[in-house]
């Protein structure tokens, strides 16, 4: 068994154990991955851990928000439609979110459902939220801002 790392414009966003003479349909694109975890880039032959931290990432290592102010933020945002703003506060799997489920294993898929379904904080850094970050372009500003942050 061995680490592949799903990569997403160079950043890993999903890490999960393989069998090298077995890969499953939908992970023929993953890379074998070594130590590397969530968030570290790949440029394409090496990966590399994120630098070190500074102030944002000091703030967004501690930034969280209940699950019914995370999907008011992002309903105001336009991240989510009226509907599936309700369905995620109710701790229900919104469509919104299926995008970050492509690829992954189905045990992966119920636990990132099962895991939703149980928070109620929603952490800035938290892999679920950059998995679904990813696959849905919101940008790492827009994150931010969800949580509060703002230059200053």
């Amino acid at each position: 068994m061995e680490r592949y790392a799903r990569i997403v414009e160079g950043t890993v966003v999903n890490v999960t154990t393989l069998d090298p003479l077995n890969i499953p349909d939908g992970f023929q694109d993953w890379v074998a991955s070594g130590r590397a975890d969530i968030g570290w880039s790949y440029d394409g032959s090496a990966f590399a851990p994120p630098a070190p931290p500074d102030q944002l990432d000091l703030w967004r290592a501690s930034a969280v928000l209940s699950r019914r102010n995370f999907c008011i933020a992002c309903f105001r945002a336009g991240l989510l439609s009226a509907d599936d703003a309700v369905i995620a506060a109710k701790g229900e799997w919104p469509a919104a979110f299926d995008k970050a489920l492509t690829g992954m294993a189905a045990d992966r898929v119920t636990e990132a459902k099962i895991e939703w379904a149980a928070v109620t904080e929603i952490r800035r850094n938290a892999p679920l939220l950059k998995a679904v970050q990813a696959v849905t372009r919101v940008t790492d500003g827009q994150i931010d801002a969800l949580f509060g942050w703002s230059e200053k």
